[in-house]
């Protein structure tokens, strides 16, 4: 039983290593070593670009004007948007622009596949362009996405999605933002190679003669479970397995949606299943040792430990010292003792923070941490007129003391509730401490 459990554990590993660190080894290597290029071109074919909607009223407008001022031949460009079963005034937005041009479609609630499979029939171009209605374009996004088309053999283009650098938040982490740009780089050597396995279904471009109805519970995005995938299995042409990458830009702030992670394009459906198996076998591990009766049945009982005796309470920490402002004795400008005045801000902010235990408490250490605040910015203005061997003193016994601030302002900071009301003051008073200790 040990050796199965040995077996699968290792197995799971091994799928989760290739998956994470050998497969782009790999896609990296063949993108390097067995490059195919392809020809593009300048070419205008006639575009049919579909948005399927459903309740975009707040961005299908900006979404058309964005499509109308782009940089390609509009007698060449037709635009079709499916609205599906949209309740709002998505569809009223739409038909505004009809006279330009757009075409739209009023269709009953039915999931996004069915709204493409309407949309492409309704529409007549020679290359089918696919977005969402809250991704806007670069204004050569069209021009780039449709070059690689000159070469016969290029079945589909992969566009290049970005987040707008102010919505980056909306992502939730730097860490998810590394993982976009290292699944663009993976796109960029498979294309290298001969094709992209996967493409965002805000920007990509395929030509209508790989185009199959798109059967239901297949997503729009080229890839696994998407259009690619459904395309490679019933489409004789051989093209439609190369998709370059990286030829269209694509701009999208991030709209309430979270970003997928799909796996690196290796079959992510392992990872679940392995990760699973994993935590299993450490599980195993640990409950497979022997008991713990087993164990302790032959240990002497530690001996009784005796009562401890109490004299009353306990007494209170001894506060937080700043020994380094010792060295600000000297710190004067005539009768002005700046020295002391550096001592006492700090100090009164000490005793402030100190006393904070919850949110009343945290309401009342505000007055005295405004007025170190202050302080520190009188010092500020003081500090101009101190010599240049005053003025390294005082950034000297200010920047050594900083570690036992910051401690002060994490632990307050760290009790429920009193973030929200400190916080502000506490970076203002940061903000000071920063310019005097580079003074």
């Amino acid at each position: 039983m040990s050796l199965v459990l040995l077996v699968l554990w290792w197995s799971a590993a091994a799928l989760v290593l290739y998956t994470y660190l050998l497969f782009p080894a790999l896609v990296f290597l063949r993108g390097l070593l067995g490059r195919r290029p392809y020809k593009p071109g300048e070419i205008t074919p006639r575009l049919s670009l579909i948005i399927a909607a459903h309740n975009e009223a707040n961005t299908i407008g900006a979404k058309l004007d964005n499509i109308l001022s782009l940089d390609y031949p509009h007698e060449r460009l037709e635009v079709v948007v499916a609205s599906d079963g949209s309740t709002d005034n998505t569809e009223a937005i739409v038909s505004r622009y009809a006279r330009q041009g757009i075409k739209s479609l009023s269709l009953p609630r039915q999931g996004k596949a069915p709204a493409l499979n309407a949309a492409v029939a309704a529409s007549t171009g020679e290359i089918l362009v696919f977005s969402d209605a809250n991704s806007m374009y670069a204004p050569d996004a069209l021009r780039a996405l449709t070059r690689p088309f000159a070469d016969p053999e290029v079945g589909g283009v992969a566009g290049d999605q970005r987040y707008l650098s102010g919505r980056r938040a909306d992502l939730g982490s730097e860490g998810e933002r590394r993982y976009w740009d290292f699944d663009r780089k993976l796109k960029q050597f498979q294309s290298r190679a001969g094709s992209a396995i996967s493409a965002t279904g805000a920007i990509y471009a395929i030509r209508r003669s790989l185009f199959r109805p798109v059967p239901a519970g297949v997503t729009d995005a080229l890839g696994k479970k998407g259009v690619l995938d459904w395309l490679a299995s019933s489409a004789k042409a051989p093209e439609s397995s190369h998709q370059p990458a990286e030829q269209g830009f694509e701009f999208q702030p991030a709209k309430g949606r979270s970003a997928r992670k799909d796996g690196l394009g290796s079959g992510s459906s392992w990872i679940i299943p392995a990760l699973a198996v994993l935590a299993l076998g450490f599980a195993w591990y640990l409950l497979s040792g022997p008991s713990t009766t087993e164990v302790a049945k032959n240990v002497p009982p530690p001996p009784k430990a005796e009562a401890p005796i109490t004299t009353g309470a306990l007494p209170e920490p001894r506060p937080v010292e700043f020994p380094s402002l010792a060295s600000l004795s000297g710190v004067k400008i005539g009768d002005i003792d700046v020295g002391s005045e550096v001592t006492s801000a700090m100090n009164g902010m000490r005793d402030a923070l100190a006393g904070i235990r919850d949110e009343g408490t945290a309401k009342a250490a505000l007055d005295p941490l405004r007025r170190s605040v202050s302080d520190f910015e009188k010092v500020k203005g003081l500090a101009g007129q101190l010599t240049p061997e005053m003025r390294s003193t005082l950034a000297s016994a200010i920047a050594s003391a900083r570690p036992a601030i910051d401690g002060l302002f994490d632990k307050a900071l760290a009790i429920p509730g009193v973030s929200a009301l400190i916080k502000p003051t506490i970076d203002s008073i940061r903000s000071e401490l920063d310019t005097l200790a580079t003074a």
